[in-house]
């Protein structure tokens, strides 16, 4: 499953209903797309989706940088399982 399209169309659905476009490379962050609390969200959403557990360690900024850091950390989670 790619996770990119599934978690920009999450974004754009539950998280900020309003956004008109997301691109991969663009600030989650600094853009204020994502705050605090729209990343437990997201993180829970991925731990359902994607069959897997967020640590509190991978819980860092970087991880939630951009559409594609957040695909990374998605990716490399299954490589290790």
């Amino acid at each position: 499953m790619q996770a990119i399209p599934v978690l920009k169309q999450f974004i754009k659905d539950e998280l900020v209903p309003n956004l008109d476009d997301l691109d991969e490379n663009q600030s989650l962050l600094e853009g204020g797309i994502l705050d605090s609390l729209r990343i437990m969200k997201l993180v829970t959403f991925i731990e359902t989706k994607f069959d897997m557990q967020i640590t509190d360690e991978e819980l860092v900024p970087d991880n939630f940088e951009t559409l594609i850091s957040v695909s990374k950390l998605i990716s490399n989670k299954h490589e290790i399982v």
